[in-house]
């Protein structure tokens, strides 16, 4: 089959619905918008607020749902990592917890090094791991207050508003 093909050559993925409570909303707008050849095969691809495809396939249902106000990110699906330490302990500026963040969550080189940027990239389309740790953070803490509330905040908040995606924290 053609889509089999197209998935090995640029991967499978996926549209993630911020709000699990439009999974309803979303079937009809897409069933009136969309022509699909079974819609019983596009149901067994919508789970738990994920929709899987082709990146074609999904940009074009991006698309119709973008217009629908419903709102939802584009990944391309990898085998999520189950854990990344980091530790926090020795830093000892805002430049320098960024930088840290940037290399050990892997950031894409134009990253920005902000709180703005941070919440851009775990947003846009980067997944956190399942499970992060940080090592030192009571050092940090008192060290760098404002960005660890900060921080603190914004990985709370995406764990909210990304359900599919939680990333368990841990504070050490």
């Amino acid at each position: 089959m053609i889509r089999d093909v197209i998935i090995k050559e640029e991967g499978e993925w996926k549209i993630i619905l911020k709000n699990l409570k439009d999974l309803t909303k979303v079937v009809y707008i897409l069933k009136k918008n969309y022509d699909f050849e079974d819609i019983k095969i596009f149901k067994e691809r919508i789970r738990n607020g994920l929709i899987t495809g082709t990146k074609s396939e999904m940009m074009k249902i991006k698309k119709i749902l973008s217009n629908k106000c419903i709102e939802c990110i584009l990944v391309k699906v990898v085998n999520r990592i189950e854990k990344i330490v980091i530790d926090v302990s020795n830093i000892k500026t805002s430049a320098e917890l960024q930088e840290m963040i940037k290399i050990n969550l892997e950031f894409p080189e134009f990253y920005g090094m902000n709180w703005d940027a941070f919440w851009d990239t775990i947003t846009g389309g980067l997944e956190l791991p399942k499970k992060l740790i940080l090592v030192g953070w009571n050092n940090l803490k008192n060290k760098l207050p404002e960005d660890t509330e900060i921080m603190t905040n914004l990985l709370s908040d995406f764990n909210k508003e990304y359900p599919n995606l939680k990333c368990e924290i841990e504070y050490l």
